[in-house]
């Protein structure tokens, strides 16, 4: 399965947040980050990450498909909750 991990940014300074972020969602779905792709485009980045089980297997099952879906979607869609991100206040 590959997977866009995020769509492209106006920059790449934010980065190791976003880096730290997919690999914090892969753990916590028991997925093995088989290989990534970074590609920049002026100042645009755009990311791919070729995604196995643990064992090493393709995820061909679409419920487990769609819950990778659904955690990286609300991964993009609530920044305030990345993982490392320091609290307001």
């Amino acid at each position: 399965m590959s997977i866009l991990a995020r769509p492209p940014q106006p920059s790449a300074g934010p980065y190791s947040r976003w880096a730290h972020a997919r690999c914090y969602v892969a753990r916590k779905l028991n997925l093995n980050i088989a290989s990534a792709h970074v590609a920049t485009f002026g100042e645009r980045v755009v990311d791919v990450f070729y995604i196995t089980d643990l064992l090493g297997a393709k995820i061909e099952s679409a419920p487990r498909q769609a819950a990778i879906k659904r955690a990286l979607i609300q991964l993009f869609a609530v920044p305030a909750e990345l993982p490392g991100k320091p609290a307001a206040g």
